[in-house]
């Protein structure tokens, strides 16, 4: 989460001064809920992304051999009426 944490503040910072901020972190893997850094950009009142890969845990249907992972990822925004009225986004399903 150290990553997740520096990422999301440096992204943030990025968007308020150029009006988007894009980061990616290498060498890292499974950061928890999505959805908890998707909002950190919700609250600052901007649309939030946020997504990762996991290693593969999960045998395919029919499979036997682990496979797929859940590559959660997040889109949160807010809407005209305020941060209240969100749209909120959310996958975590095995590929």
């Amino acid at each position: 989460a150290v990553v997740c944490n520096l990422a999301m503040e440096t992204a943030l910072r990025l968007a308020k001064e150029h009006g988007v901020g894009v980061v990616a972190a290498r060498n890292s893997n499974h950061f928890g809920a999505a959805g908890y850094w998707a909002n950190q950009a919700l609250s600052a009142g901007m649309i939030g992304l946020s997504f990762t890969n996991t290693a593969p845990f999960a045998a395919a249907t029919g499979g036997c051999t682990r496979a797929v992972g859940t590559n959660p990822l997040c889109c949160f925004a807010p809407a005209a009426g305020g941060i209240v009225d969100t749209l909120g986004l959310r996958h975590a399903l095995p590929s």
